[in-house]
């Protein structure tokens, strides 16, 4: 920048064309995530606001549960299902998990009908395996 006036300054024109290409691409860059996040928008899982615990049961195993009814879907971590549910069979999903740190993970698969028990009440439930 070269000061025409005091407290007044213009662009070498050079400095300026650059300045316009550069804020073109950047702006085509976040155009882009907004649009690949909008297409991926209901197959991601958004985990952006606050649970609650609430005590459960699956196989005669008693946990805590963090409950959240913003997220809409169940979620079991790959680690937890694995040591829960052994070795039952995954079937395939494209959902995607988006934590608060913006991370996007694909799903391991989801369980269907697993036999869920919150305080005396039976419900068969389907959950998304995350490796998280």
């Amino acid at each position: 920048m070269a000061p025409s006036a005091p407290n007044q300054h213009v662009l070498d024109p050079t400095i300026e064309k650059l300045f316009k290409k550069t804020v073109k691409k950047l702006t085509m860059i976040v155009s882009n995530e907004w649009l690949r996040e909008s297409k991926l928008s209901p197959e991601v899982i958004h985990l952006d606001s606050p649970s609650t615990s609430i005590r459960c049961q699956i196989h005669k195993t008693s946990f805590n549960a963090f409950y959240n009814p913003v997220v809409g879907v169940n979620i079991m971590s790959k680690s937890f299902a694995h040591t829960l549910l052994g070795n039952m069979h995954l079937t395939p999903t494209t959902k995607l998990l988006k934590g608060l740190s913006g991370q996007i993970l694909p799903s391991e698969g989801i369980f269907y009908l697993i036999p869920f028990k919150v305080d005396e009440t039976k419900v068969y439930l389907s959950f998304y395996v995350f490796d998280i």
